[in-house]
């Protein structure tokens, strides 16, 4: 990971979601998410290959840029001086899973999606955010590959770890970032409100920032 000297740790050991809302709101004070912050990633069908996989698809699209965003301003708030690209945050974090064939045993969705990335998100983003975003997603699906991809990377890594309490094998102790204990309450909330079936991505995404603002995550 892209030093960036001692990173404080934010606790909030058994507490409970609110709690942890809570913390995260006095931290980033006016520096909350937007809800308008997340409009440029609004997914299209076209997004998913082969109309995408069920626990990769728009909710898992939308929660992880959510959450992603929410740590990528924590850290900054904790350590001012640190760069995060915004944009390579939420459309690395939205876009990852996106070129799934199946639910496992698909180490090459990731390149899929990077390529996906360079034919579709050309002239939306910079050259630099390009190249960190096809980065992203292509290491993103390489186990036991080691990058040194940044600080976006880290938080999108982060994020998709803590979406992963949607299915049965979310490990606590796989968490890297040590002001991550808050989000394990949120982001576990989050699926609660939004794991279920929807009609289009448009419903999905929708209601996963809905049910941001009503946690507290997103300001309206």
């Amino acid at each position: 990971m892209t030093s960036v000297g001692r990173k404080p740790e934010i606790g909030v050991s058994g507490s409970s979601s609110q709690e942890a809302v809570d913390l995260v709101r006095r931290l980033l004070g006016e520096r909350l998410p937007r809800r308008g912050e997340f409009e440029p990633i609004r997914p299209k069908p076209e997004y998913f290959l082969n109309g995408g996989v069920k626990d990769h698809w728009a909710p898992h699209f939308t929660r992880v840029p959510v959450i992603a965003l929410n740590e990528a301003r924590t850290w900054q708030a904790l350590v001012p001086s640190l760069v995060i690209d915004q944009a390579v945050v939420i459309w690395s974090g939205a876009l990852h899973d996106t070129q799934r064939l199946g639910v496992i045993d698909d180490p090459d969705h990731g390149e899929r999606a990077a390529q996906w990335v360079k034919a579709k998100l050309d002239g939306k983003l910079n050259l630099d955010q390009l190249y960190k975003v096809m980065r992203i997603c292509r290491f993103h699906s390489v186990n036991g590959v080691n990058q040194d991809l940044g600080p976006e990377a880290a938080v999108v890594r982060e994020a998709d770890r803590l979406d992963r309490q949607r299915l049965d094998d979310f490990n606590p102790g796989r968490l890297k970032l040590p002001f991550s204990e808050p989000f394990i309450a949120i982001a576990r909330d989050l699926i609660d409100l939004t794991d279920r079936s929807y009609s289009s991505v448009d419903e999905a995404f929708d209601r996963v920032l809905d049910a941001g603002v009503a946690l507290g995550i997103i300001r309206s």
